[in-house]
This record gives C-alpha cells, structure tokens and sequence, in this order.
C-alpha cells in the first residue's frame, strides 16, 4: 500500500531501545554512491540518481524493529520536487535477514526549512532479525513520486539505495514476562490478574474483571481501572489503560514499577447500574421560586430512600429560564455510594408539577469524588430543567429510571514485580 504524500500515519511504540549504532559499527562514516556498508557510523548515506537516502536511527521493540530513514533531493537534482514524494510501498523496498512487520509500513512526517518541504522521514517496521550473528540489508529500489497534475501515474526514481547493517545493531531490550495466578472476589465481580511484563521503560499488567453472576460488566457497571501502591505504600496510576478485547483481557502500562518487590494490584471502586424506578417529592414555594432572580437558591425540602442511602434535595438553584435541582446524599462521604448517574446511560429523568405539568430536561452532572486513587465517594447531583414555574407550585415529582452504586470492594491481588534477567 503507498504511503501517499497527503496521508498521515500514526506509530504507538510501547517500549523503545534507541541503539548507538556506533558502538557496533565502525569506520569514518563516508558517504557512497549506492551502498552503505557495514562499517559506517550513523547516519549511513547512500546518494544515487539525484536523490539522497539516510539511515538515521536503528530502535527496537519487544517485537519490532524500527529503522528511521530520510529522503532527500541532491541540489542540481533533475528528478521530481522532492515535495512530490509519495512513500514507499513494500514492491519498493527489498529486505534481506528480516520482514515487514506487517501491511502497515510505518510513519512518514516532511522535513522543513523555512516553510518549505525539503525531504521526508520515513519510520520503517520490520520484524527483529532472523538471524541475530548475521546481517540485515534495506535496499530502496525505486522512489515513487506524486504526479503533477495529480491524479496521474506516479513518477519512479530508479536507485538502488542499499544499506547493509549488522544484526547486532538491533538490541532486544530486557524484558520479562511473569505469569500471574492471583485474583479476589466482592460484589459478585472477581479481579483477577494474568500477567506482569517489565520492561526497561514500562511495566505491563494484564487483568480481567468479571461478574459471577452473570451479568454484563461493560454494559452494567462503569470500571475505572487498577493502581499500583507500593512498598510505601504510595499509590501509582497507570499511564493509560487498553480495555479488554475479545478475550476479556485489559491492559494497563505504567512507568516501571520497583523490580525484585512486592506490591499490591488494586482495582479502583466500581460504579454499577441499578435499573429501578424512584421518586422523589420535593415540597417547594412556587411564589418564591417563580419571582427568585438569576443566581438566587430557594430552598426545597424532599428526601427519600434510593438503594441502601437517604438522597436529599438541598436546593433550587434560579438561573436565566432555568432552576436546577441539586441531590446529595446525607450519608457521611466514605460511607455513601449513591450516584445518579444519567448522562452516559440514557437513564430517563422526568420532572412533573402538581398541575400535571412536565419539565424539558436540560442536563445532569454528577460525579465522583476522592481523596487517593481508591478511596471514591459519590458527589451532588446538578439536574437542570427549563422553567418557568406557576407561583402556584407546591410540590415538583423527580422520577428516575436508574442510579448508580458505588461498590468498593476491595480487590486488591499481591504480586511480586520480577527482578531484571530473571
């Protein structure tokens, strides 16, 4: 597939081990007609045909190799504006003593100066070398070029521009992969860990979280993810989190965790959905609410049971056209665990006065509070409502489809971080 010059591609790499090719190459680093050999420092250049290819960069991966390459236009050259360049396809190139890693070639970004395109890099990915005591050849064999006007066949450059580079330049970095047999279980959810990998510059840990007892986690519960605390017991958050694909398997990467230690893997508080229909009467001053100005609050007076807390109306906030009801719940904060939560579920929420009238939703936010990454408590609810009021308002009817329920656990799975080359 040609990486076209208008295209734009876009290369994660887990874990990168930058190598000094100079530490394994040696020689002057000279710059020849079409071959560059082994023994040149970075960059090796090959110039042919007008054109200039570099090798930049040699990098790797658990799995990948990655070769940075730049494309440059030679002055005088007669060829195509090098601003034309299209990308390489994998008929251009021809590999020896590796493959491409896959149908995606890599990443390409232009080279500038002055507002002006004056070459191309090119991240290639290969697999790690066949042979490791061996060699490994990258040989462009063509340049492919845009056409002008567009729309036409590109244009080819016919090289060759060859590199040839020891199979020791690419390092394999340390890594090690633990398996993990540890899990616990609360609330019908079990937490249980399946792997730790450590790596030089991250630590990888795989993990599920399933119900026992048969329902739908993703559809039914929100999982925030997992924390790491330490022997000192600090706490470290994951840099991201790849939730769980077809094999019900997520994936959290945090900076490298103390090697040859004991930590603990907890999974942050769980908020689930409860489908249950609730109510809540709210005796209100309809004279007073309906002559309230902008920013006043006007103090309303309900509360009913929603799950296992009391849920309390504090007050109507007054806005521009709009009030906005605000519910808490009157549990102490570390014991509570009631959230209405609506906006991210579709749960329905219907206002209605006593005079039948019903009140067009606006919004809801509600959130969760806390005070480390697993100590979570349910905030205020803010559901706003377009007025006005009759000042002859005595009692609104909040009816709600759903909550939330914040289950704490705990699932907390000791492990211990494997120590390096073990």
């Amino acid at each position: 597939m040609a990486l076209h010059h208008n295209r734009t591609f876009f290369v994660f790499v887990s874990l990168i081990s930058v190598l000094a090719l100079s530490q394994v190459l040696t020689g002057c680093g000279e710059t020849t007609d079409n071959l560059a050999s082994s023994n040149d420092q970075l960059p090796m250049e090959t110039r042919n045909n007008g054109y200039s290819i570099s090798i930049t960069a040699v990098e790797t991966t658990s799995d990948a190799s990655l070769v940075t390459v730049q494309i440059r236009q030679l002055p005088d050259s007669p060829g195509p504006d090098i601003w034309r360049y299209a990308g390489a396809t994998p008929g251009d190139i021809t590999l020896r003593g590796f493959d491409w890693r896959g149908a995606y070639l890599g990443s390409r970004k232009p080279l500038t100066s002055n507002d002006s395109i004056v070459g191309f890099e090119e991240v290639l990915e290969f697999t790690l070398p066949q042979d490791t005591a061996g060699e490994v050849s990258i040989a462009y064999n063509r340049l492919r070029f845009a056409s002008e006007p567009m729309g036409g066949e590109d244009e080819l450059i016919d090289g060759p521009w060859t590199f040839d580079i020891p199979s020791s330049a690419f390092v394999r970095p340390d890594i090690t992969v633990v398996d993990v047999s540890g899990s616990t279980e609360a609330h019908g959810i079990k937490f249980a860990l399946n792997t730790i990998t450590a790596e030089p510059d991250q630590t990888i840990i795989a993990y599920g979280v399933t119900s026992t007892t048969g329902e739908n986690i993703d559809e039914e519960s929100e999982v925030i993810g997992i924390v790491a605390q330490l022997p000192d017991k600090s706490f470290m958050l994951p840099n991201r989190i790849e939730r769980a694909d077809d094999d019900g398997v997520s994936h959290a990467y945090f900076e490298p965790l103390p090697r040859d230690q004991d930590i603990q893997i907890i999974l942050q508080p769980i908020l689930r959905k409860v489908e249950r229909q609730t109510e809540l009467s709210i005796q209100v001053d309809g004279a007073a609410l309906s002559a309230a100005e902008r920013g006043s609050h006007v103090p309303a007076h309900a509360s009913a049971m929603v799950g296992p807390d009391e849920m309390v109306v504090k007050s109507i906030d007054v806005g521009d056209g709009t009030f906005e009801l605000t519910v808490a719940n009157s549990q102490p904060d570390t014991e509570a665990s009631v959230l209405l939560r609506f906006p991210n579920h579709g749960g329905n929420i219907v206002l209605r006065d006593d005079a039948g009238t019903t009140y067009h939703l606006l919004g809801v936010n509600s959130n969760l509070h806390k005070s480390d990454p697993v100590t979570m408590w349910p905030g205020e609810t803010r559901i706003a409502f377009a007025g006005p009021v009759p000042s002859s308002l005595s009692t609104l009817t909040l009816r709600m489809d759903e909550y939330g329920v914040l289950e704490r656990g705990p699932w907390k799975v000791e492990v211990h971080v494997p120590g390096a080359g073990s």
